[in-house]
Protein backbone atom coordinates (compact mmCIF):
# COMPACT_ATOMS: atom_id res chain seq x y z
CA UNK A 1 0.00 0.00 0.00
CA UNK A 2 1.28 3.48 -0.85
CA UNK A 3 2.46 5.87 1.86
CA UNK A 4 -0.34 8.29 1.00
CA UNK A 5 -2.99 5.59 1.34
CA UNK A 6 -1.49 4.25 4.56
CA UNK A 7 -1.39 7.75 6.01
CA UNK A 8 -5.06 8.25 5.28
CA UNK A 9 -5.96 4.95 6.94
CA UNK A 10 -4.07 5.91 10.10
CA UNK A 11 -5.56 9.41 10.06
CA UNK A 12 -9.08 8.02 9.99
CA UNK A 13 -8.79 5.48 12.78
CA UNK A 14 -6.02 6.88 14.98
CA UNK A 15 -4.30 10.10 15.99
CA UNK A 16 -1.01 11.30 17.43
CA UNK A 17 -0.72 11.09 21.18
CA UNK A 18 -0.74 14.84 21.59
CA UNK A 19 -2.70 15.83 18.52
CA UNK A 20 -6.06 16.47 20.20
CA UNK A 21 -8.32 15.60 17.25
CA UNK A 22 -7.88 13.53 14.15
CA UNK A 23 -6.91 15.24 10.93
CA UNK A 24 -9.31 13.52 8.56
CA UNK A 25 -8.01 15.05 5.36
CA UNK A 26 -4.28 15.04 6.06
CA UNK A 27 -2.03 13.00 3.77
CA UNK A 28 1.07 13.23 5.99
CA UNK A 29 2.39 9.86 7.07
CA UNK A 30 3.08 9.74 10.79
CA UNK A 31 6.41 8.10 11.64
CA UNK A 32 5.01 6.50 14.78
CA UNK A 33 1.22 6.18 14.51
CA UNK A 34 -0.58 5.23 17.69
CA UNK A 35 -1.82 1.62 17.69
CA UNK A 36 -5.26 0.70 18.90
CA UNK A 37 -4.16 -2.31 20.91
CA UNK A 38 -1.19 -2.93 23.15
CA UNK A 39 0.11 -6.31 22.04
CA UNK A 40 2.38 -6.69 25.05
CA UNK A 41 -0.34 -7.02 27.66
CA UNK A 42 -3.53 -7.46 25.62
CA UNK A 43 -4.99 -4.22 26.91
CA UNK A 44 -6.37 -1.40 24.77
CA UNK A 45 -4.26 1.22 26.48
CA UNK A 46 -2.75 2.42 23.20
CA UNK A 47 -6.08 3.55 21.81
CA UNK A 48 -6.55 7.26 21.36
CA UNK A 49 -8.88 9.18 23.72
CA UNK A 50 -11.26 9.87 20.85
CA UNK A 51 -11.99 6.16 20.55
CA UNK A 52 -12.66 5.99 24.29
CA UNK A 53 -15.29 8.71 24.00
CA UNK A 54 -17.26 7.46 20.99
CA UNK A 55 -20.21 5.07 21.47
CA UNK A 56 -19.08 2.39 19.00
CA UNK A 57 -15.59 1.89 20.48
CA UNK A 58 -16.26 3.11 24.04
CA UNK A 59 -16.61 -0.47 25.23
CA UNK A 60 -14.63 -3.37 23.73
CA UNK A 61 -15.79 -6.16 26.04
CA UNK A 62 -18.05 -7.87 23.52
CA UNK A 63 -18.03 -11.60 22.83
CA UNK A 64 -19.40 -14.08 20.33
CA UNK A 65 -22.87 -13.89 21.91
CA UNK A 66 -23.19 -10.11 21.81
CA UNK A 67 -21.86 -10.01 18.25
CA UNK A 68 -24.25 -12.78 17.15
CA UNK A 69 -27.35 -11.03 18.45
CA UNK A 70 -26.19 -7.67 17.09
CA UNK A 71 -25.77 -9.29 13.66
CA UNK A 72 -29.14 -11.03 13.94
CA UNK A 73 -30.96 -7.88 14.99
CA UNK A 74 -29.39 -5.79 12.24
CA UNK A 75 -29.53 -8.46 9.53
CA UNK A 76 -33.00 -9.95 9.96
CA UNK A 77 -35.89 -7.50 9.64
CA UNK A 78 -39.33 -6.94 8.15
CA UNK A 79 -37.83 -7.05 4.64
CA UNK A 80 -37.91 -10.84 4.85
CA UNK A 81 -41.70 -10.58 4.53
CA UNK A 82 -41.25 -9.28 0.97
CA UNK A 83 -39.46 -12.42 -0.24
CA UNK A 84 -42.68 -14.34 -1.10
CA UNK A 85 -43.70 -11.36 -3.24
CA UNK A 86 -40.43 -11.68 -5.14
CA UNK A 87 -41.13 -15.41 -5.64
CA UNK A 88 -44.57 -14.50 -6.96
CA UNK A 89 -42.88 -12.44 -9.67
CA UNK A 90 -39.95 -14.78 -10.40
CA UNK A 91 -41.46 -18.22 -9.86
CA UNK A 92 -39.95 -21.23 -8.08
CA UNK A 93 -36.79 -21.74 -10.10
CA UNK A 94 -35.59 -18.18 -10.59
CA UNK A 95 -36.79 -17.18 -7.12
CA UNK A 96 -34.62 -19.86 -5.51
CA UNK A 97 -31.65 -19.04 -7.76
CA UNK A 98 -31.74 -15.30 -7.06
CA UNK A 99 -32.29 -15.77 -3.30
CA UNK A 100 -29.48 -18.35 -3.00
CA UNK A 101 -27.01 -16.31 -5.05
CA UNK A 102 -27.93 -13.16 -3.11
CA UNK A 103 -27.40 -14.82 0.26
CA UNK A 104 -24.05 -16.34 -0.79
CA UNK A 105 -23.04 -12.95 -2.17
CA UNK A 106 -23.88 -11.22 1.11
CA UNK A 107 -22.04 -13.84 3.17
CA UNK A 108 -18.94 -13.47 0.99
CA UNK A 109 -18.83 -9.66 1.30
CA UNK A 110 -19.40 -10.00 5.05
CA UNK A 111 -16.30 -12.21 5.18
CA UNK A 112 -14.40 -9.52 3.26
CA UNK A 113 -15.39 -6.89 5.83
CA UNK A 114 -14.38 -9.14 8.72
CA UNK A 115 -10.97 -9.71 7.11
CA UNK A 116 -10.52 -5.95 6.52
CA UNK A 117 -11.18 -4.99 10.15
CA UNK A 118 -7.55 -5.56 11.13
CA UNK A 119 -6.00 -5.64 7.66
CA UNK A 120 -3.39 -2.99 8.58
CA UNK A 121 -1.20 -3.88 11.58
CA UNK A 122 -1.92 -1.67 14.57
CA UNK A 123 -5.18 -0.30 13.19
CA UNK A 124 -8.76 -1.48 13.68
CA UNK A 125 -11.34 -0.19 11.22
CA UNK A 126 -14.47 -0.05 13.35
CA UNK A 127 -16.63 2.06 11.04
CA UNK A 128 -17.86 1.21 7.55
CA UNK A 129 -17.91 4.86 6.50
CA UNK A 130 -14.31 5.48 7.60
CA UNK A 131 -13.06 2.44 5.68
CA UNK A 132 -15.00 3.52 2.59
CA UNK A 133 -13.57 7.05 2.75
CA UNK A 134 -10.05 5.71 3.15
CA UNK A 135 -10.50 3.25 0.29
CA UNK A 136 -12.30 5.48 -2.20
CA UNK A 137 -10.53 8.79 -1.50
CA UNK A 138 -13.61 10.67 -0.16
CA UNK A 139 -15.82 9.79 -3.18
CA UNK A 140 -18.48 7.57 -1.55
CA UNK A 141 -22.13 7.76 -2.70
CA UNK A 142 -54.03 5.86 14.96
CA UNK A 143 -53.46 8.20 11.98
CA UNK A 144 -50.31 7.48 10.11
CA UNK A 145 -48.73 10.64 11.52
CA UNK A 146 -49.63 9.66 15.09
CA UNK A 147 -48.20 6.16 14.60
CA UNK A 148 -44.96 7.57 13.25
CA UNK A 149 -44.79 10.04 16.14
CA UNK A 150 -45.39 7.41 18.83
CA UNK A 151 -42.88 5.05 17.24
CA UNK A 152 -40.29 7.84 16.93
CA UNK A 153 -40.69 8.86 20.58
CA UNK A 154 -40.29 5.26 21.77
CA UNK A 155 -37.34 4.71 19.43
CA UNK A 156 -35.57 7.88 20.62
CA UNK A 157 -36.03 6.82 24.26
CA UNK A 158 -34.63 3.36 23.50
CA UNK A 159 -31.65 4.86 21.64
CA UNK A 160 -30.26 6.52 24.79
CA UNK A 161 -28.00 3.59 25.61
CA UNK A 162 -24.42 4.91 25.86
CA UNK A 163 -22.57 2.52 23.54
CA UNK A 164 -22.90 -0.43 21.19
CA UNK A 165 -22.19 -3.11 23.81
CA UNK A 166 -24.92 -1.74 26.08
CA UNK A 167 -27.44 -2.54 23.31
CA UNK A 168 -27.00 -6.29 23.81
CA UNK A 169 -30.33 -6.64 25.63
CA UNK A 170 -32.21 -4.81 22.87
CA UNK A 171 -30.45 -6.87 20.17
CA UNK A 172 -31.40 -10.06 22.02
CA UNK A 173 -35.08 -9.04 22.22
CA UNK A 174 -35.09 -7.76 18.63
CA UNK A 175 -33.55 -11.00 17.36
CA UNK A 176 -36.08 -13.13 19.25
CA UNK A 177 -38.93 -11.02 17.89
CA UNK A 178 -37.67 -11.29 14.29
CA UNK A 179 -37.28 -15.05 14.55
CA UNK A 180 -40.70 -15.27 16.27
CA UNK A 181 -42.74 -13.50 13.60
CA UNK A 182 -40.77 -15.19 10.79
CA UNK A 183 -41.51 -18.58 12.39
CA UNK A 184 -45.18 -17.70 12.87
CA UNK A 185 -45.50 -16.69 9.23
CA UNK A 186 -44.17 -19.98 7.84
CA UNK A 187 -45.60 -22.36 10.46
CA UNK A 188 -49.22 -21.17 10.22
CA UNK A 189 -49.69 -22.41 6.61
CA UNK A 190 -48.09 -25.75 7.53
CA UNK A 191 -50.17 -26.20 10.68
CA UNK A 192 -53.50 -25.68 8.92
CA UNK A 193 -55.22 -27.74 6.27
CA UNK A 194 -55.04 -25.84 3.02
CA UNK A 195 -56.75 -26.48 -0.30
CA UNK A 196 -53.99 -26.02 -2.84
CA UNK A 197 -56.25 -26.70 -5.81
CA UNK A 198 -57.07 -23.02 -6.14
CA UNK A 199 -53.43 -21.93 -5.74
CA UNK A 200 -51.61 -21.11 -8.94
CA UNK A 201 -47.89 -20.59 -9.42
CA UNK A 202 -48.22 -19.11 -12.88
CA UNK A 203 -46.28 -15.89 -13.37
CA UNK A 204 -48.81 -13.34 -14.56
CA UNK A 205 -46.40 -10.59 -15.52
CA UNK A 206 -43.07 -11.47 -17.14
CA UNK A 207 -42.17 -7.91 -18.06
CA UNK A 208 -38.74 -6.38 -17.52
CA UNK A 209 -40.23 -4.04 -14.90
CA UNK A 210 -41.73 -6.83 -12.80
CA UNK A 211 -38.59 -8.97 -12.85
CA UNK A 212 -36.29 -6.14 -11.76
CA UNK A 213 -38.76 -5.08 -9.09
CA UNK A 214 -38.57 -8.62 -7.67
CA UNK A 215 -34.76 -8.48 -7.69
CA UNK A 216 -35.00 -5.18 -5.82
CA UNK A 217 -37.24 -6.78 -3.19
CA UNK A 218 -34.72 -9.58 -2.63
CA UNK A 219 -31.82 -7.10 -2.48
CA UNK A 220 -33.59 -5.14 0.26
CA UNK A 221 -33.77 -8.27 2.42
CA UNK A 222 -29.97 -8.55 2.56
CA UNK A 223 -29.21 -5.77 4.99
CA UNK A 224 -26.74 -5.28 7.82
CA UNK A 225 -23.35 -5.14 6.06
CA UNK A 226 -23.03 -1.45 6.96
CA UNK A 227 -22.87 -2.50 10.64
CA UNK A 228 -20.41 -5.40 10.43
CA UNK A 229 -17.33 -3.28 11.18
CA UNK A 230 -19.12 -1.40 13.96
CA UNK A 231 -20.13 -4.66 15.64
CA UNK A 232 -16.63 -6.03 15.09
CA UNK A 233 -15.22 -2.98 16.82
CA UNK A 234 -16.89 -3.95 20.10
CA UNK A 235 -14.78 -7.10 20.43
CA UNK A 236 -11.44 -7.22 22.28
CA UNK A 237 -8.41 -8.01 20.17
CA UNK A 238 -4.66 -8.57 20.49
CA UNK A 239 -1.92 -10.32 18.53
CA UNK A 240 -2.51 -13.67 20.24
CA UNK A 241 -6.30 -13.61 20.03
CA UNK A 242 -7.40 -11.55 17.00
CA UNK A 243 -11.03 -10.51 17.02
CA UNK A 244 -11.62 -11.84 13.50
CA UNK A 245 -11.97 -15.44 14.77
CA UNK A 246 -14.67 -14.49 17.28
CA UNK A 247 -16.42 -12.26 14.76
CA UNK A 248 -16.50 -14.95 12.07
CA UNK A 249 -18.03 -17.42 14.52
CA UNK A 250 -20.75 -14.87 15.24
CA UNK A 251 -21.26 -14.29 11.50
CA UNK A 252 -21.68 -18.01 10.81
CA UNK A 253 -24.13 -18.56 13.69
CA UNK A 254 -26.25 -15.51 12.89
CA UNK A 255 -26.34 -16.16 9.14
CA UNK A 256 -27.42 -19.77 9.61
CA UNK A 257 -30.45 -18.47 11.55
CA UNK A 258 -31.06 -15.70 8.99
CA UNK A 259 -30.87 -18.20 6.11
CA UNK A 260 -33.36 -20.54 7.79
CA UNK A 261 -35.84 -17.71 8.36
CA UNK A 262 -35.45 -16.24 4.87
CA UNK A 263 -35.72 -19.45 2.88
CA UNK A 264 -38.58 -20.94 4.93
CA UNK A 265 -40.64 -17.74 4.73
CA UNK A 266 -40.05 -17.36 1.00
CA UNK A 267 -40.67 -21.01 0.09
CA UNK A 268 -43.56 -21.95 2.39
CA UNK A 269 -45.56 -18.73 2.05
CA UNK A 270 -45.27 -18.85 -1.74
CA UNK A 271 -46.25 -22.53 -1.66
CA UNK A 272 -49.33 -21.70 0.42
CA UNK A 273 -50.57 -18.65 -1.50
CA UNK A 274 -48.92 -18.65 -4.92
CA UNK A 275 -50.10 -15.83 -7.15
CA UNK A 276 -52.43 -14.52 -4.42
CA UNK A 277 -49.40 -12.67 -3.08
CA UNK A 278 -49.02 -9.30 -4.84
CA UNK A 279 -45.85 -9.54 -6.92
CA UNK A 280 -45.12 -5.88 -6.24
CA UNK A 281 -44.84 -6.36 -2.48
CA UNK A 282 -46.77 -3.34 -1.23
CA UNK A 283 -47.32 -2.31 2.39
CA UNK A 284 -46.71 -4.97 5.04
CA UNK A 285 -50.23 -4.41 6.39
CA UNK A 286 -51.86 -5.43 3.09
CA UNK A 287 -49.55 -8.42 2.84
CA UNK A 288 -50.51 -9.71 6.30
CA UNK A 289 -54.24 -9.38 5.60
CA UNK A 290 -53.96 -12.81 4.01
CA UNK A 291 -53.22 -14.20 7.47
CA UNK A 292 -56.09 -12.28 9.06
CA UNK A 293 -58.47 -13.81 6.51
CA UNK A 294 -57.22 -17.40 6.70
CA UNK A 295 -56.43 -17.60 10.40
CA UNK A 296 -57.53 -15.71 13.49
CA UNK A 297 -57.08 -12.03 14.19
CA UNK A 298 -55.00 -13.04 17.19
CA UNK A 299 -52.41 -14.58 14.88
CA UNK A 300 -52.28 -11.41 12.77
CA UNK A 301 -52.03 -9.24 15.90
CA UNK A 302 -49.21 -11.41 17.24
CA UNK A 303 -47.25 -11.03 13.99
CA UNK A 304 -47.83 -7.27 13.97
CA UNK A 305 -46.81 -6.93 17.62
CA UNK A 306 -43.58 -8.93 17.14
CA UNK A 307 -42.87 -6.89 14.02
CA UNK A 308 -43.22 -3.58 15.94
CA UNK A 309 -41.01 -4.80 18.80
CA UNK A 310 -38.36 -5.88 16.31
CA UNK A 311 -38.40 -2.47 14.61
CA UNK A 312 -38.11 -0.68 17.95
CA UNK A 313 -35.19 -2.86 19.08
CA UNK A 314 -33.30 -2.67 15.79
CA UNK A 315 -33.65 1.13 15.53
CA UNK A 316 -30.95 1.98 18.15
CA UNK A 317 -28.32 -0.33 16.66
CA UNK A 318 -28.96 1.00 13.14
CA UNK A 319 -28.83 4.56 14.47
CA UNK A 320 -25.54 4.02 16.34
CA UNK A 321 -23.21 4.85 13.38
CA UNK A 322 -25.02 8.19 12.91
CA UNK A 323 -24.72 8.87 16.66
CA UNK A 324 -21.03 8.01 16.49
CA UNK A 325 -20.45 10.45 13.63
CA UNK A 326 -22.41 13.22 15.35
CA UNK A 327 -20.42 12.77 18.57
CA UNK A 328 -17.17 12.68 16.60
CA UNK A 329 -17.99 16.11 15.12
CA UNK A 330 -18.75 17.45 18.59
CA UNK A 331 -15.55 16.01 20.10
CA UNK A 332 -13.31 17.31 17.32
CA UNK A 333 -14.75 20.81 17.83
CA UNK A 334 -14.72 20.91 21.64
CA UNK A 335 -11.85 18.46 22.43
CA UNK A 336 -13.88 16.91 25.24
CA UNK A 337 -16.24 13.93 25.55
CA UNK A 338 -19.98 14.34 25.19
CA UNK A 339 -21.84 14.86 28.43
CA UNK A 340 -25.01 12.90 29.13
CA UNK A 341 -27.15 15.89 28.13
CA UNK A 342 -25.27 16.52 24.86
CA UNK A 343 -25.41 12.83 23.92
CA UNK A 344 -29.14 12.73 24.68
CA UNK A 345 -29.89 15.85 22.60
CA UNK A 346 -27.86 14.60 19.64
CA UNK A 347 -29.86 11.39 19.58
CA UNK A 348 -33.14 13.24 19.95
CA UNK A 349 -32.13 15.39 16.97
CA UNK A 350 -31.27 12.34 14.87
CA UNK A 351 -34.58 10.76 15.88
CA UNK A 352 -36.44 13.87 14.71
CA UNK A 353 -34.64 13.71 11.38
CA UNK A 354 -35.74 10.09 10.95
CA UNK A 355 -39.31 11.05 11.88
CA UNK A 356 -39.52 13.86 9.34
CA UNK A 357 -38.04 11.65 6.61
CA UNK A 358 -40.62 8.93 7.39
CA UNK A 359 -43.51 11.40 7.32
CA UNK A 360 -42.33 13.66 4.51
CA UNK A 361 -41.28 10.81 2.22
CA UNK A 362 -43.94 8.25 3.05
CA UNK A 363 -43.77 6.85 -0.50
CA UNK A 364 -40.21 5.54 0.01
CA UNK A 365 -41.33 1.95 0.83
CA UNK A 366 -42.70 1.73 -2.71
CA UNK A 367 -39.35 2.62 -4.25
CA UNK A 368 -38.07 -0.90 -3.72
CA UNK A 369 -35.93 -0.82 -6.84
CA UNK A 370 -34.09 2.37 -5.89
CA UNK A 371 -33.54 1.29 -2.28
CA UNK A 372 -32.47 -2.15 -3.48
CA UNK A 373 -29.89 -0.53 -5.79
CA UNK A 374 -28.39 1.38 -2.85
CA UNK A 375 -28.36 -1.75 -0.68
CA UNK A 376 -26.60 -3.67 -3.45
CA UNK A 377 -23.79 -1.14 -3.53
CA UNK A 378 -23.24 -1.22 0.24
CA UNK A 379 -23.67 -4.98 0.59
CA UNK A 380 -22.25 -6.45 -2.60
CA UNK A 381 -20.03 -3.90 -4.32
CA UNK A 382 -18.06 -1.61 -1.99
CA UNK A 383 -16.55 -4.42 0.17
CA UNK A 384 -15.04 -6.06 -2.92
CA UNK A 385 -13.27 -2.91 -4.11
CA UNK A 386 -12.21 -1.94 -0.58
CA UNK A 387 -10.57 -5.36 -0.20
CA UNK A 388 -8.67 -4.88 -3.47
CA UNK A 389 -7.55 -1.37 -2.51
CA UNK A 390 -6.26 -2.32 0.93
CA UNK A 391 -4.90 -5.82 0.26
CA UNK A 392 -3.59 -4.89 -3.22
CA UNK A 393 -3.30 -8.48 -4.54
CA UNK A 394 -1.65 -9.22 -7.89
CA UNK A 395 -4.16 -8.72 -10.67
CA UNK A 396 -3.69 -12.26 -12.00
CA UNK A 397 -4.59 -13.89 -8.69
CA UNK A 398 -7.94 -15.57 -8.13
CA UNK A 399 -9.07 -13.24 -5.30
CA UNK A 400 -8.38 -10.16 -7.43
CA UNK A 401 -10.38 -11.56 -10.35
CA UNK A 402 -13.18 -12.77 -8.07
CA UNK A 403 -13.58 -9.42 -6.32
CA UNK A 404 -13.48 -7.47 -9.57
CA UNK A 405 -16.11 -9.78 -11.04
CA UNK A 406 -18.38 -9.69 -7.98
CA UNK A 407 -17.99 -5.93 -7.43
CA UNK A 408 -18.55 -5.10 -11.11
CA UNK A 409 -21.61 -7.34 -11.23
CA UNK A 410 -23.10 -5.59 -8.20
CA UNK A 411 -22.41 -2.14 -9.65
CA UNK A 412 -23.87 -3.10 -13.04
CA UNK A 413 -27.00 -4.54 -11.46
CA UNK A 414 -27.44 -1.39 -9.35
CA UNK A 415 -27.21 0.76 -12.49
CA UNK A 416 -29.79 -1.43 -14.26
CA UNK A 417 -32.16 -1.14 -11.28
CA UNK A 418 -31.87 2.66 -11.27
CA UNK A 419 -32.39 2.79 -15.07
CA UNK A 420 -35.49 0.64 -14.67
CA UNK A 421 -36.84 3.04 -12.03
CA UNK A 422 -36.19 6.07 -14.25
CA UNK A 423 -37.93 4.42 -17.21
CA UNK A 424 -40.93 3.60 -15.03
CA UNK A 425 -41.17 7.14 -13.65
CA UNK A 426 -40.95 8.66 -17.14
CA UNK A 427 -43.64 6.33 -18.45
CA UNK A 428 -46.01 7.01 -15.57
CA UNK A 429 -45.32 10.74 -15.84
CA UNK A 430 -46.25 10.70 -19.52
CA UNK A 431 -49.34 8.55 -18.95
CA UNK A 432 -50.74 10.87 -16.29
CA UNK A 433 -50.74 13.94 -18.54
CA UNK A 434 -47.78 15.53 -16.79
CA UNK A 435 -49.56 15.50 -13.42
CA UNK A 436 -46.98 14.55 -10.73
CA UNK A 437 -49.67 13.87 -8.12
CA UNK A 438 -50.80 10.85 -10.12
CA UNK A 439 -47.34 9.31 -9.81
CA UNK A 440 -47.61 9.03 -6.04
CA UNK A 441 -51.21 7.84 -6.35
CA UNK A 442 -50.06 5.08 -8.69
CA UNK A 443 -47.16 4.16 -6.41
CA UNK A 444 -49.48 3.98 -3.39
CA UNK A 445 -51.48 1.30 -5.18
CA UNK A 446 -48.45 -0.99 -5.03
CA UNK A 447 -46.43 -0.49 -8.23
CA UNK A 448 -43.26 -1.01 -6.22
Amino acid sequence: MSKKALAKLFDLESQESGGGSPSFMSHTLYKDPQPVSNDSDGEDGGRIPLEEWLPITESRIGNVYTATFHLLCSGLGFQVLLLPAAFSALGWVWGMIVLTVGFAWKLYTTWLLVSLHEAVHGTRFSRYLRLAIASFDDKVPLTTLQCFLIFSILAVVMSQFPNMNSLFGLSLVGSVMAVAYSTAIWTLPLASERNLNDVSYTIKDTSFDNIFNAIGLIAIAFRGNNLVLEIHGTLPSDSKNPSSKTMWRAVVISHVIIAVCMFLVAIIVYWAYGDKIPATGGPIGKYLKLYEQDYSKRAAYFIHLMFIFNCLCSYPINLMPACDNAEMLYITKTHKPCSFFVRMMLRVLLGLVCFFVAVGFSFLPYLAVLIGAVVLLVTSTYPCFMWIYIKQPHWKRLMWLLNVLVGSSGASLSVLLVVRLCVWLIRVYMQTSLNPSHILATASQGWF
